[in-house]
């Protein structure tokens, strides 16, 4: 019996209509439609009709002979362990994400690639994908503290210790450029390359943006959509889960219709980390933080220019690659790795090391791996991360601190041990059960 994606398709097919032409009759964008072609979006029955209606072909025409074959009707799911006010910071979060994409797929291509304001490498997708999270956020609670990757931070710093946020808006950013760069003169639109198998940028390869809340100097939640899929992953104290975010657009419908994130230990091959790009200037400081002041210099690493916010999920099996058995912030900034915290926190099957170097190294003035006299990490509670926010404003650019973290399974005991054998390491959730 074929399934929706299966009659979709063909429909599709028979009738002549691209994909992206079904996605502005619909008003979606075309990374949704290329999700439900590929079956791993399944609209309910009214979303069904919908796209018949948008086709000019009849509903039966999408529906499997076994019955509706889509999701049924949404149905009412009490998320209950979070706070109200947590739930509805995690909804805008989850907008500010889904308007960033929205605009990045919108633009023209020329204008993509232009300059912008912010750090030296700054381009236009990185400067609109920034504005979108942080106007969204902003606007729905103005005293909040924002600090991003690009402009360093917004919003007002003394209202950090009540509500403050971490923001990479675009992840891999160097690498699309290149990909765009390369893709010819085809494509008009940010969104007619972006999960083109020419791009080769899928899964936790593909460009990510990421929030991470800090509510009164604990992690709230991380929230990360994937660019090239529109995959949204969310991290909170009532769910761990990922979907489409077309379809689970605020966490009560990702609680419903999401899939969720698991972390079941496999045996590991080494580890994930950034060394830096090859042939850049910054390749032999981060090689040299590894092998040397980290003392992995045996450790084999499996990939070394990986992303940032996504990195925690190599070790949950999502990647189709050989798990490693950790992964490692090697010197990056916050905004990169403190999500990660999140799913160690929610998911209970992570443990996560904090390290400090042999020999104290820095890049542009700032500790690549401070020790925990310099480390934002106050208390290592089991009930969650206390971090000193004091510190991190004290910068003047809080977003560019620095850490070496480590974050393995909790099974994985042999990789905990050689950790916790450190003299120059520490756990940071040292007592759950």
């Amino acid at each position: 019996m074929k399934d929706f994606a299966a009659l979709l398709r063909e429909v599709l097919d028979q009738e002549g209509w691209t994909q992206i032409r079904l996605a502005n009759a619909l008003g979606v964008s075309r990374q949704y439609v290329s999700s439900l072609c590929k079956g791993k979006a399944t609209p309910n029955r009214g979303k069904q009709k919908e796209i018949a209606h948008a086709l000019g072909v009849a509903p039966s025409r999408l529906t499997p002979k076994g019955g509706g074959g889509g999701r049924p009707s949404r149905r009412k799911t009490l998320l209950t362990k979070g706070q109200g006010i947590n739930l509805a910071y995690l909804a805008e979060a989850m907008k500010s994400l889904r308007r960033a994409s929205q605009v990045v797929l919108n633009l023209p291509i020329e204008g993509a690639l232009k300059h912008a304001t912010g750090k030296v490498d700054t381009l236009m997708f990185d400067a609109v994908a920034e504005a979108a999270i942080v106007n969204t956020l902003t606007q729905f609670n103005e005293r909040c503290a924002v600090f991003t990757e690009e402009m360093d931070r917004r919003g007002l710093v003394d209202y950090a210790h009540a509500v403050c946020y971490f923001v990479d808006p675009f992840d891999r950013s160097s690498v699309f450029a290149e990909r765009i760069r390369e893709a010819g003169d085809e494509a008009t639109i940010v969104a007619d390359l972006l999960g083109s198998p020419e791009l080769n940028m899928e899964g936790v390869e593909a460009p990510f943006c990421s929030v991470t809340c800090v509510r009164e100097s604990r992690i709230i939640f991380n929230v990360m959509l994937d660019y090239a899929s529109g995959e949204i992953y969310v991290a909170c104290e009532d769910m761990l889960k990922h979907g489409n975010a077309e379809e689970c657009p605020d966490p009560f419908a990702l609680a419903a219709y999401g899939d969720d994130i698991t972390f079941e230990y496999e045996q590991g091959g080494g580890a994930v980390c950034f060394l830096g790009r090859t042939g850049s200037p910054a390749r032999e400081l981060y090689e040299d933080l590894y092998r040397s002041g980290l003392d992995f210099g045996s450790m084999k690493v499996l990939k070394d220019d990986p992303g940032g916010p996504a990195r925690v999920l190599y070790l949950s099996g999502l990647d189709e690659g050989p798990m490693p058995d950790f992964v490692l912030s090697n010197g990056e900034k916050i905004c990169e790795w403190l999500g990660w915290l999140a799913y160690a926190l929610f998911s209970k099957e992570l443990a996560v090391f904090e390290l400090w170097a042999e020999k104290l190294s820095a890049r542009d003035s700032i500790l690549l791996a401070p020790p925990p006299n310099y480390s934002v990490f106050v208390s290592s509670r089991s009930e969650g991360f206390e971090l000193d926010l004091d510190r991190i404003t004290l910068f003047e650019s809080p977003s560019r601190y620095r850490g070496a973290i480590a974050v393995t399974h909790l099974e994985n005991s042999g990789m905990i041990a050689q950790l916790n054998a450190r003299p120059k390491c520490r756990e940071l959730l040292p007592h759950r059960v």
